[in-house]
């Protein structure tokens, strides 16, 4: 039997780049040989995708990132990896693997890309990405859907600029300490907590350093935080973010020795609130693939808030399936994807008129 290729494409010039390379290793890393080609496809900061065989040998810490410069081409009904050197073969592509993370990226743009080319990828479609990277509209629409969460003002960088004193009167009425959060970022990227009317002014002043739209919300004092995983209507184990002294820094998440991260010891419960909601988020808007729901559960009122999706969660989040290994994860975020894709392309998409029948008819004169 033939072995498919699985292209993985990972990188971008965001912020959140470094991870996205990290979370592709691991991926490509975790494919069956014996079942799949993996083709690493790397976006740089130009907008150019490089093939490199020798991935894991690439120095990518200093940027030193080289490659075969590639274009994805539709051919009929077949995807394939076009080279700029023509003298090399172009490859057929089965999946399409993205691996981005934060704006720009995961946002919906690539997905955008992939759905143009009608490929079948492991991702979020356009729709869902863009409004889970949002985190004021998904905030609108999960509270639309009876779902908590935290209660927050946006602001908009042209209208700070225009009258950042009547914005800071209506922030009074909001009980400090305060969250700033640059509004189209993750991993805790452009995210602050204030308590003086001070550091509010300049954390909203940094935020907007890293975006053009920002979220004030209500910091929690009392509170637990929680994660969990769903793919293909199989839910992770429950993740306990333990050991935050203030709130969960991305020196936290990637270097910090004090934070630990407990799986699988939560109540009965908080087990049960949590699974319910991360699987009315995933039946609600179609999630397709891997995806990753924050939890912040607030102790003093025994409310849970839903504080993130992520429709690429780092590492595809696959340490929290205790009972899957990573090869097992990525068959099961195909096939989903595979199923959802077909369903999604069987639905009617030609609507016949007549009216191209008299062309002239349009032309101005």
């Amino acid at each position: 039997m033939s072995k498919e290729n699985i292209l993985v494409l990972f990188g971008g010039s965001g912020v959140e780049s470094d991870v996205s390379i990290i979370s592709a290793i691991q991926v490509m890393n975790g494919f069956e040989k014996n079942k799949y080609f993996v083709i690493n496809g790397y976006l740089n900061g130009n907008g150019e995708f490089l093939e490199n065989e020798k991935f894991s040998d690439i120095n990518y810490f200093k940027r030193e990132i080289k490659g075969n410069k590639f274009v994805l081409r539709k051919d009929k009904d077949n995807l394939y990896l076009v080279y700029n050197n023509p003298l090399k073969l172009k490859k057929k592509i089965d999946y399409v693997v993205p691996v981005f993370h934060g704006k720009g990226l995961e946002d919906g743009t690539i997905a955008g890309l992939l759905e143009t080319l009608k490929v079948n990828y492991t991702s979020c479609g356009v729709y869902t990405s863009s409004v889970f990277q949002n985190k004021y509209c998904t905030k609108l629409l999960l509270n639309d859907f009876k779902i908590n969460t935290i209660n927050s003002k946006y602001i908009n960088e042209v209208i700070w600029k225009e009258d950042k004193e009547k914005i800071l009167q209506e922030l009074d009425n909001m009980s400090l300490p305060l969250m700033v959060k640059a509004n189209n970022l993750g991993s805790s990227i452009g995210v602050f907590k204030v308590k003086s009317k001070e550091e509010l002014y300049w954390a909203i002043n940094t935020a907007f350093k890293y975006d053009s739209e920002v979220i004030v919300e209500e910091a929690l004092c009392n509170y637990r935080e929680f994660n969990q995983a769903i793919v293909k209507d199989k839910l992770s184990s429950i993740e306990e973010i333990v050991g935050v002294k203030d709130f969960l820094t991305f020196d936290n998440k990637y270097y910090g020795n004090d934070v630990k991260k407990e799986i699988g010891k939560v109540s009965e419960d908080i087990k049960k609130r949590v699974s319910e909601v991360t699987l009315k988020i995933s039946k609600m808007f179609n999630i397709k693939g891997v995806i990753r729901v924050d939890y912040i559960y607030d102790l003093d009122k025994d409310l849970l808030y839903v504080n993130e999706v992520n429709t690429i969660p780092g590492s595809f989040a696959f340490y929290l399936f205790e009972d899957l290994r990573f090869n097992e994860l990525l068959e099961l975020a195909i096939n989903d994807s595979l199923e959802k894709d077909y369903l999604e392309r069987i639905k009617v998409k030609d609507f016949k008129t007549s009216i191209l029948k008299d062309i002239n008819g349009f032309k101005v004169k």
